[in-house]
């Protein structure tokens, strides 16, 4: 159920250069927000946009349905060859195998792969 106290999230998209592209997602988080935030990066992508970088330090509720976004997000532009990388997401609600399907967003390396024996 929504909050009516609590407005929907305002999506502020900015092109960079090229093909870099910046959203900021400001305030609560409701699925409303989540939608258009889903709706913004297909948008972007589909306009050749490659290299993007959401800033959630002012994300308010919802964390799990905001990670399932940039998960799928992440998962598309890895095989288009871009980048995704996520600022202020709030790491209580971050478990291991949310971080381990896409380590490179949230800054933990991968663990080192075993070299195959002769």
């Amino acid at each position: 159920m929504v909050d009516p106290r609590q407005p929907s999230a305002r999506l502020i998209v900015m092109w960079t250069i090229r093909h870099h592209a910046q959203v900021t997602v400001d305030g609560h988080a409701d699925g409303d927000a989540v939608e258009r935030l889903d709706r913004a990066l297909n948008l972007i992508m589909r306009a050749h946009g490659l290299h993007i970088t959401v800033d959630l330090t002012r994300l308010q509720g919802r964390d799990v349905d905001v990670l399932e976004v940039l998960a799928a997000t992440w998962h598309r532009l890895s095989h288009a060859g871009g980048r995704l990388h996520v600022v202020g997401l709030r790491r209580r609600l971050v478990t291991d195998p949310e971080v381990s399907a896409f380590p490179e967003v949230f800054g933990r390396p991968r663990s080192p792969t075993r070299p195959h024996p002769a």
